[in-house]
């Protein structure tokens, strides 16, 4: 019998192979016979879900009228096809306007309504992280394919803000091969490298890119087949004697579907088969689809980031309150699965797959380009701050829920009062952990923490006492996605040996650096123990600099502005020792200027390898620019930036990459290789 299954099973994928084969050497055949160059052109509409007006809006107006006009043209023009982006916008429709959803359905089914993109929605792809990108095509591929059973193959950002290294790789990853943008006409920082090629990322995987469509709002108002601006330029070779092309049409912002003259025009275009170019009014992934694969090979090929010089920088650190929700949710929904696994094998908890859906898709679409970018309306912000902090009680209940199950399982019979810390990262790590305890009496002055695994005594001590209870912080030891119990007890721990940790009003010591604090607040000195080498050439300030961008300014940060002198530094502290124990010390820093309060804390922990600086801001500066400078003793002409997936080097503060996009970290290591220094960050 399993010797017939096998037989049966070669049999079947003989056919296939040879189907496969068969429909391969009939589309070169069809290729050779018809020589003709095919332009593509995909009717779209873009929609931003938030911009200068707010997501109420757009459900009650923009969505609604994108899906009823096309619905009429539709019906009055048998061969218009349409591309609509961002799973979101669909959720949304069948949520408010259910009984026109089967019409939808219907449509889709036919090949009329074509699916653009498979990602939740048309979002940014520099401040989310990789896993964010990749989640988007997970989440938004299942709505696809749970509703209509099929998905495209295509990443669709017609409108946004510039394009990192790693995102051909992510794409791959996701399951998707194509990409387009016309975004790049607005000032690429490396021009077009062309109209249709193969774009490689950071790990080696390329998608077909089409990368100057014209811009989505283009109207049609000639027979394309024969009008030169559309059938001769733009046109790429595909290795055997054949061009093609690739072109948007639409509208947009607000949706709604391409005017009527353009449909006419596009269907006699169609229609004429003595044109110059083939039209095809087709799926914006359909081009991916259609070139085998030695025709994707001869296409030119680009390897690098297509970042923008100017429009679009300012988006990296626009509205700081948006791009920290992000990253906290990024974390914390990261935390949250790992602990709902752990609880599913070790305390037989379900895993809250829905919950979890449902809130990650919440943040997902506020990713978009307009939205986490920072570039809406104040009223806007109102919506979005909501859904982040909504997202976040929803990981957060995951996540202590999934934790309280595994303690139930943990061994927490204690004299003292028990913790139990959970590590999610993916590796072995140790790090000060801030928990509040409550005592049966008034807080003791003093603690003692016991590591219940090992039996020893971890470093701690007291950040503050109020009443019955004390905030602590202490040294913790932790294996990688792990849990352990640890006991808080009164009274002070006996050192074996001399804390290495010092602080003074100016300067703060552990064992791998020495940080001195000057007469304006700035980091003068960090010298690095370890490498003997002083990583600061001159101090670290925060300057304040004229923010002149009178077009576009939450977009646009000018070359002018960053490399003309600061207007004023930030100056005339009030210097505290915060933190003076065994665990961490801290300095806290308060200035102001401009208006705005600046307050600063400096920290250092017991065999800590980074300086941390903690920074609260009260920003009541207008049309100001703040910025942190780190001169660093390293020299390099390159600065390597993390991209979650992969790194780049750059080079430093030149006219066409002068604000640029990263992940967690922007590193500068001396051209020699002894030394160098990171910035490490916690939202933007």
């Amino acid at each position: 019998m399993h010797k017939e299954k096998v037989t049966k099973y070669c049999w079947v994928l003989g056919v296939l192979i040879l189907l496969s084969a068969t429909l391969q050497n009939a589309r070169s055949q069809q290729a050779r016979d018809d020589p003709k160059p095919r332009l593509y052109v995909v009717a779209t509409s873009h929609l931003d879900s938030q911009w200068n007006w707010t997501v109420q809006d757009t459900i009650r107006e923009f969505v609604p009228n994108t899906f009823f006009e096309n619905f009429k043209r539709f019906e009055k023009y048998p061969s218009y096809t349409f591309n609509y982006e961002g799973a979101i916008h669909y959720m949304w429709f069948k949520e408010y306007y259910p009984e026109a959803w089967p019409t939808v359905q219907k449509y889709v089914a036919d090949g009329r309504w074509r699916l653009a993109g498979s990602w939740i929605n048309a979002v940014d792809v520099n401040v989310p992280s990789a896993e964010s990108l990749m989640r988007q095509a997970l989440y938004g591929k299942r709505f696809f394919r749970q509703e209509f059973g099929k998905v495209s193959q295509d990443v669709y950002l017609p409108d946004c803000f510039g394009f990192g290294f790693a995102l051909p790789s992510i794409a791959v990853h996701s399951g998707l091969s194509q990409f387009s943008t016309q975004k790049l006409t607005w000032g690429s920082s490396y021009g077009i490298p062309f109209p249709i090629g193969r774009w490689k990322g950071s790990d080696g995987n390329t998608v077909v890119a089409a990368l100057n469509p014209g811009d989505y709002v283009t109207k049609i108002r000639s027979d394309i087949s024969v009008d030169p601006k559309w059938a001769s330029e733009r046109l790429t070779s595909v290795g055997n004697g054949r061009q093609i092309g690739f072109r948007y049409f639409g509208t947009g912002d607000i949706g709604g579907a391409p005017d009527e003259e353009s449909v006419e025009w596009l269907e006699k275009s169609i229609a004429n088969k003595t044109g110059n170019v083939a039209v095809r009014n087709t799926s914006s992934d359909q081009l991916a689809r259609d070139l085998m694969p030695e025709e994707k090979a001869a296409l030119p090929e680009y390897e690098g980031e297509l970042t923008m010089k100017t429009h679009g920088v300012g988006c990296y650190t626009s509205q700081a309150a948006m791009k920290r929700f992000n990253r906290e949710n990024e974390l914390l929904a990261d935390a949250a699965e790992r602990a709902g696994v752990a609880a599913e094998l070790f305390a037989g908890r379900d895993y809250p797959v829905d919950r979890l859906r449902e809130a990650w898709i919440r943040v997902l679409w506020h990713q978009f380009h307009d939205d986490l970018t920072g570039t809406c309306i104040p009223q806007a912000y109102q919506f979005s701050w909501n859904d982040e902090l909504v997202s976040a009680n929803q990981f957060a209940g995951v996540l202590t829920s999934s934790t309280s199950a595994i303690a139930e399982n943990l061994d927490t019979r204690a004299q003292g009062i028990p913790l139990v810390v959970y590590n999610p990262l993916s590796m072995a790590w140790r790090d000060p952990v801030e928990a509040t305890v409550e005592f049966k009496a008034p807080a003791p002055a003093a603690i003692r923490v016991v590591d219940r695994v090992t039996g020893r005594a971890a470093l701690a001590q007291v950040l503050e006492r109020i009443g019955n209870r004390a905030r602590i912080l202490f040294l913790a030891d932790m294996p990688s996605v792990g849990f352990k119990v640890f006991e808080v007890l009164p009274g002070a721990t006996r050192q074996a040996a001399r804390s290495a940790l010092s602080v003074t009003s100016d300067s703060l010591a552990n064992t791998r650096y020495q940080v001195k604090i000057d007469s304006n607040g700035d980091l003068a000195s960090i010298f690095d123990k370890e490498a003997a080498h002083e990583l600061l050439k001159a101090p670290a300030r925060l300057e304040l600099r004229d923010d002149p961008s009178p077009d576009k300014p939450a977009w646009r940060i000018l070359w002018d502005t960053v490399k003309s002198p600061p207007r004023e530094f930030v100056t005339a502290p009030t210097i505290r020792v915060v933190e003076r124990g065994p665990v961490r010390v801290a300095i806290e820093i308060t200035r102001a200027a401009a208006g705005s309060t600046f307050v600063q804390r400096v920290r250092l922990t017991d065999g800590g390898d980074r300086v941390e600086v903690e920074n609260l801001i009260d920003w009541k500066s207008p049309n100001s620019l703040l910025k942190a400078s780190f001169p660093f003793t390293a020299s390099n002409p390159k600065a390597t930036y993390d991209l979650g997936l992969g790194t780049i080097q750059r080079g430093n503060n030149t006219p066409d990459h002068y604000e640029v996009p990263a992940q967690k970290w922007a590193d500068v290591t001396d051209t020699g290789g002894e030394f160098g220094a990171a910035i490490l960050n916690d939202s933007k």
